[in-house]
């Protein structure tokens, strides 16, 4: 069984699950095929290898990874909406325990920390307590080349003191600001941005494109 298809195995019993739970009728075949187009054989082949390497950990409807602190999680896989007709996919949360995934083996290699929801952030690298590498995860190119363009506007001078709710650039500028990770990545399906960080003074910040501090494997797993 490839990775692909260990994933909409577990998909599908989720979808009914999902189904039987909030009483929706059960989806068609063009369902599970949108969901593939949508989101792409690799990052759900990247969530079959978790689930087979046991990084990501299904819980009923939500799912939780491996590592994860008591606290945190579990995570759904969808939202349950009145008006819908379907369950509703939580497609960021698929890019980003893809990229989990993706970084988990080189990150045990070199003895760090992969984290997910690290504060503000989707992801992040750490060694014991120091932040590596924050990576933050957007589903789509365009979501993700919008927030990178507004960040940028924002680095001379972040307001720590504005209010940020509903503001996702700010949060994450200043996100940038008090915890000064060395390395900073913006993820989607179809684009990844990789920066290396520095700080010229209290309240700014500077991204310069430069690989990121592991070497991220690109090819899908074998199997």
């Amino acid at each position: 069984m490839s990775h692909l298809d260990l994933f909409m195995e577990h998909f599908k019993m989720w979808v009914v699950d999902a189904c039987r739970e909030w009483d929706y009728p059960a989806p068609t075949d063009a369902f599970y095929a949108g969901v593939i187009d949508r989101l792409g054989d690799a990052t759900l082949s990247w969530i079959g290898f978790g689930l087979q390497r046991e990084i990501v950990k299904p819980e009923g409807l939500r799912f939780n990874v491996a590592q994860n602190q008591p606290h945190k999680g579990p995570y759904k896989w969808f939202s349950k909406r009145n008006d819908a007709k379907s369950p509703q996919v939580n497609w960021e949360y698929y890019v980003q325990v893809a990229y989990l995934v993706r970084i988990w083996e080189p990150c045990l290699q070199e003895e760090l920390t992969p984290v997910f929801e690290d504060k503000l952030m989707d992801l992040a690298v750490r060694r014991g307590e120091e932040l590596v590498w924050c990576i933050e995860v957007k589903e789509k190119a365009s979501q993700l080349k919008r927030l990178l363009t507004k960040l940028e506007s924002l680095a001379d001078d972040v307001r720590m003191g504005a209010a940020d709710r509903g503001n996702d650039p700010l949060r994450k500028a200043k996100y940038l600001i008090k915890q000064r990770p060395p390395f900073f990545s913006g993820i989607a399906n179809g684009l990844e941005r990789h920066f290396q960080a520095s700080f010229p003074s209290p309240k700014s910040f500077h991204l310069t494109e430069a690989p990121p501090p592991l070497v991220v494997p690109t090819g899908l797993p074998a199997g």
